[in-house]
């Protein structure tokens, strides 16, 4: 990957940054990762995305990405983004849902993407968000991750998102470990059809 790392200024935590393979990508994904996790999570499926068409972030988050979202939205807005797409791992997919729900951020969120997010972390309340988010919202767990997989069903149900989406796979994996288990594709596929990449 020839993508360049990020130091911890301005706000942002230490990350990765790659253009899109074209290199002109208007829309970045954002990605959050789970508890324990890291920016390594994430980097075997971030060419997939690049290839796609999209630029990508993804940063060292200990605490719930919602406290990072505007300094990092900011950053990519400073690298000519103009729309971000926030995709959270578990405890990253419910504060991104919870960022997604905020009325005003430095750039517009597109999207939403959250895999195996609990309703409820740390102050972070997806629930709650869910019903104020209008973007498109993509919601996915395995089946035998409990209760990760009520909470997506309990999260889509709740969710206003006029175009949401829901994924249950088999299986017991967990946060991007789901993106091994077929999600990647379907995320793919959900991007292109509700925030194509120009």
């Amino acid at each position: 990957m020839n993508g360049i790392n990020v130091p911890a200024v301005s706000g942002v935590r230490p990350g990765y940054f790659q253009q899109s393979d074209a290199g002109t990508a208007k829309v970045a994904l954002f990605f959050s990762h789970q508890l324990g996790g890291s920016i390594c999570d994430w980097v075997p499926y971030l060419p997939a995305f690049t290839e796609a068409g999209y630029a990508v972030l993804a940063t060292e988050e200990p605490d719930s990405p919602a406290r990072d979202v505007p300094a990092a939205l900011t950053w990519l807005g400073g690298k000519g983004i103009t729309k971000a797409v926030l995709i959270g791992a578990s405890k990253g997919g419910t504060g991104s849902l919870e960022a997604a729900a905020e009325r005003s951020t430095p750039l517009p969120v597109a999207a939403v993407v959250s895999l195996s997010g609990p309703t409820d972390y740390a102050g972070d309340h997806a629930r709650i968000a869910v019903a104020k988010i209008k973007a498109p919202v993509f919601f996915a767990a395995e089946e035998d991750d409990s209760p990760f997989a009520d909470d997506a069903k309990d999260l889509y149900a709740i969710s206003v998102s006029p175009a949401k989406t829901l994924k249950i796979y088999p299986g017991s994996r967990h946060g991007a470990d789901l993106l091994a288990d077929g999600a990647l594709r379907d995320v793919l596929a959900f991007l292109a059809q509700n925030v194509p990449p120009q």
